[in-house]
């Protein structure tokens, strides 16, 4: 069955409320407003470039420097130059960076936890897998590695 309303609409309330919660339960323990931005860093630990993560993420670079001063001014990743390439730095955590991974990482998983009781395990991996082969697709339509 097709939906008449974009699936981004729904894919987009969703992201936004997972990042609410998480942001009200734990931005108090000093974990970063941008954790999608740490874990993207995290996950590509010596070398993400700024240029790299914009892409990553979709963002405009313009966006992508203000949240980059902001976390660099909250002491969670330190920005070093490209010498090969002086238009771009790459993007390091610091150890208070890295102790913010901790707490995200450890909310995500309460979090899943909650919003995934009482659903079949065979729903939620059938659930995964349309992702997947939505992700798959929309990066064939858009021509994104």
């Amino acid at each position: 069955m097709i939906q008449n309303e974009p699936i981004s609409n729904k894919l987009k309330l969703i992201t936004n409320l997972y990042t609410k919660v998480i942001e009200r339960e734990h931005y108090q323990s000093e974990m970063s407003y941008h954790f999608d931005v740490l874990l993207a860093i995290y996950q590509n630990e010596g070398t993400m470039s700024q240029q790299k993560l914009a892409d990553l993420l979709l963002i405009d670079k313009p966006h992508l420097l203000s949240i980059v001063y902001h976390l660099s001014a909250e002491g969670l990743i330190d920005v070093e130059n490209n010498i090969t390439d002086r238009s771009d730095n790459f993007l390091f955590l610091t150890q208070k960076g890295m102790n913010n991974i901790r707490s995200i990482n450890q909310a995500a998983v309460i979090l899943n936890e909650r919003i995934t009781a009482g659903i079949e395990a065979s729903k939620l991996s059938a659930f995964f897998e349309v992702l997947s082969a939505l992700e798959c697709n929309l990066k064939e339509e858009y021509k994104v590695a």
